[in-house]
């Protein structure tokens, strides 16, 4: 009788782990090694006898360096790909938009739900093929690339798969937030680039800040929200035609305390 119970137990703690395993990577075989870096999910009996562990791969983040930078040069393909090695080490997932805009929506949202950074890109170059290398995903969502250059990123990306629907993607586990990493955008630009950004920085869990007339020095919405979150690394990210790379040579930035001027002044 004993052995029947423990067969019994045996099968039930196989099956759930097969449907929890099946919930988790979306037959997705690759998703429980899509990083070195691991988040733990705890599916338990109903008995609660055993515990069954699963692992769902996660994002490294890192704060940037220097502590005070400012990303203002370059193309949308070149100034999202900076920026996304600036927050990530490594992304079992990275998101590839078309740079025209129209695939943005569908790229942000799917950005968002696997936690991932999100680039842009004109073409497939050696260029973005090296960005995205760097990050060591398993899986990159293409959107809206034609399906040449879709076959021409995986042709380039050896050991990666490239899926052209979010379908396709593991489920990962949210990373060690960057609650201490601000990052400054133009209040009210639009760009494409600066969407991107907003959504990489999001997935790193930094806090995105929108600056009146792109110095924070002399916007009081701003320095207010500054003072609350307080900081401990910022980078600036704008159009080589914005006052964003203006400020970081005056601004009075300290690690590992921070001072603010006050509001109006």
């Amino acid at each position: 009788m004993p052995a029947a119970k423990g067969a019994r137990l045996t099968a039930v703690l196989r099956c759930v782990a097969a449907a929890v395993s099946v919930a988790i990577v979306g037959g997705t075989a690759a998703a429980c090694s899509a990083s070195s870096v691991l988040s733990p999910l705890t599916a338990r009996t109903r008995s609660d006898l055993k515990i069954v562990t699963l692992r769902l791969p996660v994002a490294l983040t890192r704060a940037p360096s220097p502590a005070v930078s400012v990303l203002a040069d370059g193309a949308p393909d070149v100034l999202t790909a900076t920026f996304a090695g600036t927050l990530f080490v490594t992304s079992p997932v990275v998101v590839i938009a078309a740079a025209d805009g129209d695939a943005l929506p569908t790229a942000a949202r799917a950005a968002r739900d696997a936690h991932a950074p999100l680039l842009l890109a004109v073409k497939v170059t050696p260029q973005l093929t090296i960005a995205v290398g760097r990050l060591r995903p398993r899986t990159v969502l293409a959107v809206g690339l034609p399906p040449a250059a879709a076959a021409a990123l995986a042709a380039r990306l050896r050991g990666v798969r490239v899926v052209t629907s979010a379908a396709g993607l593991p489920v990962t586990a949210v990373p060690a937030p960057l609650s201490r990493v601000g990052v400054l955008v133009s209040r009210g630009e639009t760009t494409p680039d600066i969407a991107a950004v907003t959504v990489t920085a999001e997935a790193a869990g930094a806090a995105v800040v929108g600056v009146r007339g792109g110095d924070p020095r002399a916007d009081p919405a701003a320095i207010r929200v500054l003072a609350r979150l307080r900081p401990l690394d910022v980078v600036g990210v704008g159009s080589s035609s914005c006052p964003l790379a203006a400020w970081a040579a005056g601004w009075p930035w300290r690690r590992p305390a921070i001072s603010f001027p006050a509001a109006g002044r």
